[in-house]
């Protein structure tokens, strides 16, 4: 109801000189009526006049809402009651005239065919309107109401209309159109009920209030002039002018607010309802029927008393029914809420997005499962803005401005921010803020995340491999230029290799041409990383190219070998591959360090690879400097090369290519300590895993 009469206030809000001179036209229509103005010389022409105006309006806006409605049906039952509207109005007007000039004789046939037109033209077009077909789930509470509206609807008629109409006529002869007027206009007030639950717009639920106002007023003028024993004849100025305005005024009314409304094409009331809604008709009903009920129990009246316990009875059944239907109805939709509660609880579970609700005071009401399992229970955030103590400090000073700005008091903040995880490490969070203080259902701040940890690595990586590819075509070029130096150099080293010389100038040679080969080995990693695009993998056994790298560098000393476990392929270049084991190989011997080469199988699990910048997995570690010699796998270092402290050394080069040739595998190289104390260990993946 409350709706209604909301609509209702924003359509007068749009009125129009036409809508004042009605309102003018209506209270001058009563002036007259009460004051008497000009007396009873006057009165019918007076009548007439005011009368006439009103009456050709309600139809003429009729008219004008069916030819801007789009509905088909809609139309044709609009232009109907529009038909009715002329058709009441010819036969009043001509009734009026007859009934002030004869006193009340009878009535031509021909205005008696008048009035059962407009009664065939109301009740057609009020079951022209379109109805709603609703869904399943809503038809039996359609139907309900629909029992209770028409069983309400016939008591009250009864009551106020059909019954004193028909103890009357057993009493004196009735006329043929107080039986028509009296029956028919009944019959539209049952339909403007039924129209109301019918229809599924706020538009023609507000047009049917209005219309069974109308009917219902519409029949107390025709059992008024026909009650009693004598006929009660009609004289213009009389009080019951009054009730026949007032309904044209309700019909003016209905139609005003209608054409309003079609006149806006998107207006809301216009929109088909998505669910039933009862509304207020069977509740008017209802109480109308129980009021009539009480109002016979307390005068004592036996009349038809009959009808009105049985209808009762069925109100009454149909009252518990509705109530049943409507706890099924409950029940049903609070098991949806509960499973889709489930639903939406499991998902924001299961999720890996930080989600935390902060007060005012920065305590946490709330922390989502996914936020424990990212950021762990290092972090209290239980306290005054503990959230900030996981932030990374170059982001904490932002979060914390935007946290307490005033820009959270209009509209979502989103900012990037570094937070550390259970593992120590940071992840690179997208946060969202937005105030909801002042939301009931929320009242706090909420703080959501989406981790772009992986993302922002694949950007480092894409940056990092657009830098080697330069530093590949780069390396093209020194390299090629380092081979034609290094071949002259190695020319000369062999020619004075030929002639007769010292002890010691033999050892010098010696030195030169060992470093020659290292350079040439260097060369040869360079021209890998400049060819590492159109590089073909295949399945290479790590432990046979170890062995075969060993045997090509046996001048450059010898020292344990360690091979355990199963899996040893990996897909890869063979000759990247070999340039990365040569790098290592020359990095240990050019600084004499002492210890072993193991390989070994090892499962790198999700802390671990978070750290290393590689996906979970088996991976074969190539391990060299210290560590078992005895068969024992050794403690693998967990320190990427990223976090290492590069120099200018041609080791640091070397190693650098071998870094580029094991990441274009998915691997990685770490080094741990320095000097003598360095370990160097390659991650490659597993082709088994």
């Amino acid at each position: 109801m409350k709706r209604h009469i909301r609509r209702f206030r924003d359509v007068t809000a749009e009125l129009g000189w036409g809508d004042v001179v009605a309102f003018a036209w209506t209270a001058l229509f009563f002036g007259w009526l009460i004051f008497d103005w000009f007396g009873q010389e006057w009165a019918t022409a007076i009548d007439f006049v005011l009368f006439a105006p009103l009456g050709l309006a309600v139809g003429l806006l009729q008219l004008h809402v069916a030819n801007r409605v789009e509905d088909r049906r809609e139309r044709l039952a609009w232009r109907l009651l529009a038909a009715a509207a002329f058709a009441r109005f010819v036969s009043g007007s001509v009734w009026g005239f007859a009934v002030s000039i004869t006193g009340g004789g009878g009535s031509p046939p021909w205005m008696i065919v008048l009035a059962c037109a407009y009664l065939v033209f109301g009740i057609a077009g009020l079951i022209t309107f379109p109805g709603v077909r609703w869904r399943p789930i809503d038809r039996r509470r359609y139907h309900i109401d629909a029992a209770i509206v028409l069983i309400g609807s016939l008591l009250v008629v009864w009551f106020f209309a059909l019954g004193p109409f028909f103890r009357t006529t057993g009493e004196s002869m009735a006329r043929l159109q107080d039986y028509i007027y009296t029956i028919g206009d009944s019959v539209t007030v049952v339909l403007a009920a039924g129209l109301y639950l019918r229809c599924g717009t706020v538009m023609m639920r507000t047009v049917s209030v209005v219309l069974l106002l109308a009917f219902t007023l519409q029949v107390f003028p025709d059992v008024v002039l026909y009650s009693g024993v004598e006929l009660h004849t009609y004289h213009a100025g009389d009080a019951i002018a009054g009730v026949w305005y007032a309904v044209w005024a309700l019909k003016w009314i209905s139609a005003r607010y209608a054409f309003a409304q079609v006149r806006h094409p998107h207006a809301e009331s216009r929109r088909l309802m998505d669910t039933y809604h009862s509304g207020i008709m069977p509740h008017l009903f209802l109480y109308a029927a129980a009021l009539v009920l009480l109002h016979q129990l307390l005068t004592g009246n036996r009349l038809d008393s009959a009808l009105f316990v049985i209808g009762s009875a069925s109100l009454a059944g149909l009252l518990v029914a509705r109530h049943a239907v409507e706890l099924r109805e409950r029940d049903r939709l609070l098991a949806m809420q509960l499973a889709e509660e489930g639903w939406y609880r499991a998902l924001l579970h299961h999720a890996w997005d930080l989600v935390v609700l902060l007060d005012r005071d920065g305590r946490a009401t709330y922390v989502s499962p996914s936020t424990t399992r990212l950021l762990g229970d290092a972090v209290d955030l239980s306290g005054p803005w503990g959230l900030l103590e996981a932030a990374h400090p170059d982001d904490a000073a932002r979060l914390r401005a935007e946290l307490r700005g005033s820009a959270l008091r209009s509209a979502s903040v989103t900012l990037a921010c570094r937070m550390r995880d259970a593992a120590g490490g940071w992840r690179h969070l997208s946060l969202q803020l937005h105030d909801l203080t002042g939301n009931p259902l929320v009242g706090a701040i909420v703080v959501s995340g989406h981790d772009q940890t992986k993302e922002v690595r694949l950007a480092q990586r894409l940056h990092e491999s657009r830098e080697v590819e330069a530093l590949g075509t780069f390396a093209s070029g020194l390299a090629h230029d380092l081979n034609n130096i290094l071949t002259v150099i190695g020319s000369h080293v062999d020619l004075l290799r030929s002639e007769p010389m010292a002890r010691s100038q033999a050892a010098d040679l010696r030195a030169i041409s060992a470093a020659t080969i290292r350079a040439a080995s260097l060369t040869r990693g360079l021209l890998a990383l400049s060819r590492r695009k159109s590089a073909t993998r295949r399945p290479v056994d790590v432990a046979v190219l170890v062995r075969e790298r060993l045997d090509a560098q046996r001048s450059t000393g010898e020292w344990p070998v360690t091979l355990l476990g199963d899996s040893r392929i990996v897909h890869a270049d063979p000759l990247a591959l070999g340039q990365v084991v040569d790098c290592i190989l020359n990095d240990v011997t050019f600084e004499r360090r002492e210890g072993a080469l193991t390989m070994v199988t090892h499962v790198v699990d999700a802390n671990d690879a978070s750290v290393l910048d590689i996906d979970p997995g088996t991976y074969i570690v190539l391990h060299v400097g210290g560590g078992a010699t005895d068969g024992d796998a050794p403690d693998l270092p967990h320190i990427p090369t990223a976090g290492a402290e590069w120099d200018a050394s041609p080791d640091d080069l070397g190693m650098l290519v071998a870094l580029t040739a094991v990441r274009e595998v998915g691997g990685t190289l770490t080094i741990e300590g320095r000097g003598e104390r360095r370990h160097v260990a390659v991650y490659l993946p597993s082709a088994a895993a």
